[in-house]
């Protein structure tokens, strides 16, 4: 008889829609490490990126548990920068020499209320496995002048900033440190949903569906959370055009950043 050897499985916890080891901090840094970041967005107090896992020598730790893709690796996170300041200052952040953004910085109880309110939602509009928002899978903040977890943060964003306009925002919102516009950050990894804003799709010969399936969105927020959207506009509002599980005979899903 042969004896069978023991196999013992990395302990996993369920973070929404994807899979993390039990290190969550690692998990993201890891992740964040590994990968490629693009601008994505801007809204009222924060800045999101996409982040692409490109290290193909390493295997990041998170997996899908969402009933589209469950148990494939997860290759890309949205991740979000939310500038803090007790002081509540508007920041300018430059795209391009013509193109800026400006965001409302916030006081750190306020950013973790929103940390709190996400994950509040995505589990109370999760019963029929269609949440209204991304699981949360990493939320930190950071504050204090000379905060060296900062810098390196911004610092390994910004090099890893596939093109102009990402380091370009980076880049300003390290200024912003330096020169203290900006006391701290506050930074969220979400579950990324294949999708484009609604910004993105005005063009589109099905906007106006894609519209009134945002409306339903916000509609659904209020009834089935109790919560309304505090910051609701087109680049906040994102579409998955090629899923057909979300409306009965039509292609599309909303989902709120």
């Amino acid at each position: 008889m042969v004896k069978s050897k023991r196999v013992t499985k990395k302990k996993q916890i369920k973070t929404g829609g994807i899979l993390a080891d039990k290190n969550l901090d690692k998990s993201f840094y890891d992740f964040l490490g590994g990968s490629r970041l693009k601008l994505l967005s801007s809204g009222s107090n924060g800045v999101t990126f996409e982040a692409t896992f490109t290290d193909k020598a390493n295997l990041n730790a998170y997996v899908h548990s969402n009933y589209r893709n469950y148990g494939k690796p997860v290759k890309t996170l949205l991740v979000k920068l939310v500038l803090l300041n007790d002081e509540l200052p508007k920041i300018e952040l430059r795209k391009y020499i013509n193109n800026t953004i400006t965001l409302e910085t916030t006081k750190v109880p306020n950013f973790v209320s929103e940390v709190n309110i996400q994950s509040d939602i995505f589990m109370k509009s999760n019963d029929v496995l269609q949440p209204l928002c991304p699981s949360i899978v990493f939320a930190k903040s950071f504050y204090g002048k000379n905060d060296k977890q900062i810098t390196t943060l911004i610092t390994s964003m910004y090099n890893s900033g596939k093109n102009k306009e990402t380091k370009n925002v980076l880049s300003d919102i390290m200024s912003h440190y330096e020169i203290s516009n900006i006391h701290g950050i506050g930074i969220i990894g979400m579950e990324f949903i294949k999708s484009r804003t609604l910004h993105e799709l005005h063009t589109s010969s099905n906007f106006d569906l894609y519209r009134e399936m945002a409306m339903f969105c916000i509609l659904r927020l209020a009834l089935e959370t109790e919560y309304h959207h505090a910051d609701y506009h087109i680049n906040n509002i994102m579409l998955s055009t090629d899923d057909p599980s979300y409306f009965y005979g039509t292609v599309g899903s909303p989902l709120l950043i």
